[in-house]
């Protein structure tokens, strides 16, 4: 007697993707410290001292979070940091910030779709892979 065991197959798209974060900043003496990282792999670790643009590629797992974690602002000091454009693969995320990102406070303070970082803290947008089902999704109203 002969037995067959059958595997299933899992097909796994890995999603290779191109991000472009436009950063600002205004301040008096001391400059905005900003670390961004997806998913814990930190892409970008410095002080932002003018408009900057910082882009890398990155594979997608199933969940992802695109992570601003602003730092080094003094308390007696103006110091702002804004963000000016976020887009993946070309695709400007700008209504998907507004209505899914959070700012949290290093206060506590919760701020749905902030793109101004007026204090110390941590922006977070998370998302799932694929991106462009993602978006489908989100644009359908299923997210």
């Amino acid at each position: 007697m002969v037995e067959f065991i059958v595997l299933q197959t899992i097909w796994i798209e890995m999603e290779t993707l191109k991000f472009k974060i436009r950063l600002s900043t205004d301040y008096q003496a001391t400059a905005p410290h900003v670390v961004i990282k997806i998913n814990n792999d930190v892409k970008f670790d410095g002080e932002l001292t003018e408009k900057q643009t910082i882009e890398f590629d990155h594979t997608l797992t199933e969940r992802n979070i695109l992570i601003i974690d602003r730092q080094n602002k003094p308390d007696n000091e103006k110091q702002d940091l804004f963000i000016d454009a976020i887009s993946i693969d070309g695709i400007d995320l700008r209504n998907l910030i507004w209505h899914k990102s959070i700012f949290a406070h290093v206060d506590g303070r919760e701020v749905i779709g902030e793109t101004w970082l007026g204090l110390n803290g941590t922006w977070q947008l998370k998302f799932n892979g694929p991106f462009w089902k993602y978006m489908m999704d989100w644009v359908n109203g299923e997210v």
